[in-house]
């Protein structure tokens, strides 16, 4: 009798869509903000801009992102993308597990338009709500906030490393990671051949059905 599939959650705004960086490339060209990306260290971007004091409010983010995610021409992070999702269908029941801002049926068309193949969709309100999804394995983010409140859970989270969550690399590098409930359970992760790797290692796979 076949094993029950694990299944892991993906997160698409800047681990499969590149968004954040558009999203300030257009608020630099609407306000003269002249934030460049490796500035890009906080989620909220409203917060890095209040640095340059052009006026960039909460509700002027919200509508640019909801504004880039109307094109679903929108860039793919890595063009490998499809091909190592179809292999993790093998092991895995593939679960696009997102907060984003675009409306369902755009996601969808994004999706498709990249041909990226998955078994379920979850669209969360937020990044907490990611932590109550039980039946997810592992999840593959670049939201520090989902990966603290999943290991609270108990389960691991593959980091997707990106300049607003390097804090956490740099804290174990420098081994100043102090919080216990975290340890091991958040795996910085470089880019996708690094996720491939991982998820499809015989180790790994056994440490998530202990």
């Amino acid at each position: 009798m076949p094993r029950t599939k694990l299944v892991v959650g993906l997160d698409v705004d800047d681990v499969m869509a590149s968004v954040k960086r558009r999203a300030v490339a257009q608020l630099n060209e609407q306000f003269g903000s002249k934030i460049r990306d490796h500035e890009i260290t906080t989620f909220k971007l409203e917060e890095l801009a209040e640095s340059r004091r052009v006026g960039i409010e909460r509700h002027h983010v919200k509508a640019t992102f909801r504004e880039i995610w109307r094109d679903t021409e929108l860039p793919i992070v890595d063009p490998n993308i499809p091909t190592i999702v179809q292999g993790l269908r093998q092991e895995y029941h593939v679960a696009i597990t997102t907060a984003t801002d675009a409306k369902d049926e755009v996601l969808f068309r994004w999706l498709k338009r990249h041909r990226i193949p998955y078994d379920d969709v979850i669209h969360v309100n937020g990044p907490h709500e990611k932590a109550k999804l039980g039946h997810i394995a592992v999840f593959v983010d670049d939201d520090l906030r989902v990966a603290y409140s999943v290991a609270a859970t108990g389960r691991h989270t593959l980091l997707f490393e990106q300049p607003w969550n390097q804090e956490y690399s740099a804290a174990l590098t420098n081994g100043t990671n102090g919080n216990a409930s975290t340890n091991g359970f958040i795996l910085p992760t470089q880019n996708w051949a690094q996720i491939q790797t991982t998820l499809h290692s015989a180790e790994f796979i056994a440490l998530l059905r202990r």
